[in-house]
């Protein structure tokens, strides 16, 4: 099928597509346009597409997809600058027309639209005189002659036929930006708060971003959408990361932590934040490929980092990426905000009724408060509940309706454990995860019996030969007893 063909039948479609398929898109689009013939009415039937998708698409995915065109032009220059050009010109006379179309008008009636202003005279002439654009005695469009300056000097160009792409008295290639034409070869996208523009490669107001391999302005902040609303990732919903570990023990876990910026912040410099760590957790830059961040309203001056369901090793791997990075945690503070928590929800696919008892018998057992104090750093707040009552080995008296319990059972799909302080120190993080894994063996009917079924029978597990591999952090952080051995505010090492 033809690319535009294919494209018209989709523009609906493309509106709910995520990011990759955008890009894909608009790289068929550059391709048919670049390859486009001559003809005035050949082009109409580009900027007949374009403008359908103009109207169709909301702002943030029409500023993606014009985004990606202009990127796929800058591709082009190199081996095929006649055909950039010509792509470039229909890209720019549609990305900066006004209209009083709005987006959700039907695709039928944004086409009906486009082809209205395509073949309505005054409107190409009138667009193409603000590009100083012209006929070609050829029947193609070119750049009329005069006096045109580029952010340095003046140069004289002749008519520079977009197909034919001529070079008349030693002329350079030339595009529009603004009020002025930059040479095709120091014609580059920066990518600005207010969208994509045209500038010189000369200009100082902008570096390029090994990262998103691309030009951006000093002051652009690209991650400013980034932090969604309180739980915003369940409505994007969760996709189980599977690993070799996950494989063999056939458990997932998902994380939340809690995070704030030390002092009087704007949502742009936490959006820059979040940008710093979405950078180390999702590599491919698409949002929820490892985690996503949203707001919560026991933080109020940062966010919170919703991961996956994955297993123990795809967490500690991510993990230690971001904490063991002081550039991305910089101005951040978890546990010494006393107000951050670090939840962990385990699939309850992997658990029996049986265990869940149990669990919930540990953890609201008073007890074990000394060794599980150690290890979270806190044992029972507003925000999880002990209740001792529920701490006796027994089945009964186990339901609870309250979410903000040390354990919370109220979900459907997981249980959560609620009790560990946040942090930003690896060790802290590592042992929290790995003490919820080894609970759960540890609360496996048959692996240990009733009277070892206390902290000192946990400690005693954890330190068996089969238990090693999985618990190093969670046996090095109970062993050190000067580390978060009491109810003090600071943790050795935390950020």
């Amino acid at each position: 099928m033809h690319t535009f063909d294919e494209l018209r039948s989709n523009i609906n479609n493309l509106s709910l597509h995520n990011l990759a398929y955008i890009k894909e898109s608009a790289k068929k689009l550059v391709k048919a346009m670049s390859q486009a013939g001559g003809r005035t009415a050949s082009k109409n039937q580009y900027l007949v597409e374009l403008f359908a998708v103009k109207y169709t698409l909301d702002q943030n995915k029409l500023n993606q997809f014009i985004s990606c065109l202009r990127i796929e032009v800058e591709s082009l220059q190199s081996n095929s600058p006649k055909g950039a050009m010509k792509a470039l010109f229909m890209i720019d006379l549609v990305s900066t027309h006004r209209s009083t179309i709005t987006s959700d008008h039907a695709v039928h009636t944004a086409n009906k639209h486009a082809e209205a202003f395509v073949n309505d005279k005054n409107f190409i002439t009138a667009a193409l005189s603000s590009y100083n654009v012209m006929e070609m005695d050829c029947g193609h469009w070119g750049v009329d002659s005069g006096h045109y300056r580029d952010s340095e000097n003046y140069h004289r160009i002749h008519h520079v036929c977009a197909d034919c792409a001529e070079r008349m008295n030693g002329s350079d290639l030339w595009v529009r930006s603004n009020d002025y034409f930059i040479s095709l070869a120091n014609h580059v996208t920066i990518y600005t708060n207010q969208g994509p523009m045209s500038t010189d490669v000369r200009n100082p107001a902008m570096v390029y971003s090994d990262m998103r391999g691309r030009y951006e302005s000093l002051d652009y902040n690209p991650y400013q959408g980034l932090i969604g609303d309180y739980h915003s990732s369940k409505r994007h919903g969760f996709n189980k990361i599977l690993s070799p570990w996950f494989k063999s023990h056939k458990r997932l876990f998902g994380c939340e932590l809690e995070v704030e910026l030390k002092g009087s912040t704007t949502n742009t410099q936490k959006a820059k934040a979040a940008g710093r760590i979405h950078e180390i957790l999702n590599p491919s830059l698409e949002s929820g490929e490892y985690c996503y961040f949203e707001r919560d309203g026991s933080v109020q001056n940062g966010f919170e980092i919703v991961t996956q369901p994955a297993g123990l090793d795809v967490h500690l791997e991510k993990f230690k990426a971001f904490l063991t990075n002081d550039a991305a945690k910089q101005g951040m503070r978890s546990h010494e905000s006393g107000s951050c928590g670090f939840h962990v929800h385990v699939d309850r696919e992997c658990l029996s009724q049986t265990q869940i008892f149990r669990i919930q018998s540990f953890m609201h057992n008073r007890e074990n408060e000394v060794l599980i104090k150690k290890i979270a750093r806190r044992y029972s707040n507003g925000y999880s509940q002990v209740h001792p009552s529920m701490g006796k080995m027994s089945p009964y008296n186990k339901g609870s309706e309250s979410r903000y319990d040390v354990v919370n059972i109220t979900s459907r799909n997981t249980i959560e454990f609620r009790v560990f302080r946040g942090s930003l120190r690896y060790e802290s993080i590592a042992a929290a995860l790995q003490f919820v894994n080894a609970l759960l063996d540890f609360c496996t009917p048959g692996n240990v019996s009733i009277k070892d079924f206390n902290s000192e029978g946990f400690k005693a597990f954890i330190a068996l030969p089969d238990n090693l591999e999985d618990t190093k952090y969670l046996r090095k952080y109970l062993s050190i007893s000067a580390v978060n051995s009491d109810t003090t505010d600071l943790e050795n090492l935390a950020a």
